[in-house]
């Protein structure tokens, strides 16, 4: 086994899948350079990757028949709006930066439709970033969890309607909001205790995460931590 885990230990439980190894932030901080040896030290390895596809397949080596209790997609995230060819506008919906494809709740909903001359034409490499992802949630044990560390991918709730749907044992977390991963100074890298700072800071608190579960929201405006026990700590602030 690579520095990543333990050495000549069994796999970890708990996996970050990690898009942004080398992109920094607004403010120049790294937003994915984790210290690998210090989060496997707290039980977490980390898994550098540039699609999804690779994550699936890194992810399958890994684990080699076991399961996870945690996964955390670490991915930029926004939204969009979609116009019909006469340029009237068509939908909006939020989503996650998967690689090169832009998964969105529109895609998830196409895909679950049937409507794949659409998602082909319009959704570049949609379908192949759903089964992937769908292989990957079923790589998670009964009851644990699927997190996205991914802003605003939380807006549209088709995203978490229909990711929760691949896997109805799991909950799935998705952030509404800004999702903040700080490093440390000098050293520039996230270690286990920077990872399990609160995921939205409170100056960028609004709408929150919500959790879904079996395709159907279970609850929305909380905030979570990461933690090394049972992976997600769920935070429940006093709304005004």
């Amino acid at each position: 086994m690579s520095a990543e885990g333990l050495e000549n230990g069994p796999p970890l439980k708990n996996i970050v899948i990690n898009f942004l190894r080398d992109e920094k932030g607004d403010n120049g901080g790294p937003l994915g350079n984790f210290d690998n040896k210090d989060m496997a030290r707290n039980g977490w390895h980390v898994i550098d990757v540039s699609s999804i596809e690779e994550a699936n397949t890194k992810l399958t080596e890994y684990l080699g028949g076991s399961k996870a209790d945690n996964i955390f997609i670490n991915a930029h995230g926004g939204i969009i709006d979609y116009e019909y060819s006469d340029g009237t506008f068509a939908d909006a919906s939020s989503g996650i930066t998967l690689g090169s494809t832009f998964l969105t709740g529109r895609s998830l909903q196409l895909y679950n439709e049937g409507e794949m001359d659409e998602l082909r034409n319009y959704h570049s490499g949609a379908k192949q970033a759903i089964e992937a992802l769908q292989s990957i949630s079923g790589m998670i044990n009964d009851g644990k969890n699927l997190i996205f560390g991914s802003c605003n991918t939380g807006i549209d709730n088709r995203v978490g309607q229909y990711i929760s749907q691949m896997n109805p044992n799991i909950d799935v977390f998705l952030s509404s909001d800004l999702f903040y991963i700080e490093s440390s100074k000098p050293s520039r890298q996230t270690t286990f205790q920077n990872f399990t700072a609160s995921a939205i800071r409170r100056e960028d608190f609004d709408k929150g995460m919500s959790r879904f579960k079996g395709g159907k929201l279970q609850e929305t405006g909380i905030n979570i931590q990461m933690n090394n026990t049972n992976g997600v700590r769920i935070i429940r602030p006093k709304l005004n």
